[in-house]
């Protein structure tokens, strides 16, 4: 149920700002990913409306969303998703340039997806495994490991402070951060976003 919650919330969330996939298909061996966003860039103001979620999904990104504390093997096919959906961006750019080329216009530059993984924890031995690099400008939680060698995000939920711009986050993550989310979210305007959103799909 956390699963489906998550990429319920992701998707009313993230739909007014540029397209949003619910489990998206990544053509090597048949994965899927939570959810995968390609940002509007003309859509900012509502993206900005959505807190850190909305900054999470300022570029193109997949995101695999965990209620749970993640394992090494689940984090590796997380990874594994986010090498072949790079791949399939640098293809298809390959080949939309290539049509290009042929009509005398100008390349189209390659944007290159990011990864984040938004799990309700990490353990402590996992993060010292993983040695992720707090993010600088970002809330504490969120980490990024591999710089722009991995382009991979990892949101820890309940390192996340506890305030409005976190909400949407905290709910997708679920796990033991979900009651306090959802009583802040109660506690919101009737006309808040983040009510707008979720509180149906909850």
């Amino acid at each position: 149920p956390f699963d489906h919650l998550a990429k319920r919330v992701g998707k009313a969330a993230l739909d007014a700002s540029g397209r949003t996939d619910v489990q998206y298909p990544i053509s090597r061996d048949a994965q899927h990913a939570d959810l995968r966003h390609d940002p509007d860039p003309e859509r900012q103001a509502e993206r900005a409306r959505l807190g850190l979620l909305g900054r999470i999904a300022a570029v193109r990104c997949l995101i695999e969303v965990y209620a749970h504390a993640p394992g090494g093997a689940e984090l590796r096919a997380c990874v594994g998703k986010h090498f072949a959906h790079w791949e399939e961006c640098v293809s298809k750019t390959r080949a939309q340039n290539k049509r290009r080329k042929e009509k005398g216009l100008p390349p189209v530059p390659l944007v290159e997806p990011l990864l984040w993984i938004i799990a309700a924890e990490v353990s402590a031995p996992m993060l010292r495994k993983l040695k992720p690099d707090r993010a600088p400008g970002w809330p504490a939680g969120v980490y990024f490991v591999g710089h722009d060698v991995f382009r991979v995000g990892i949101v820890v939920a309940d390192e996340l402070p506890r305030d409005r711009s976190t909400i949407l986050v905290r709910i997708m993550a679920a796990g033991k951060v979900l009651a306090d989310a959802v009583a802040e979210l109660a506690a919101l305007p009737a006309d808040a976003i983040e009510r707008t959103v979720a509180e149906d799909i909850l």
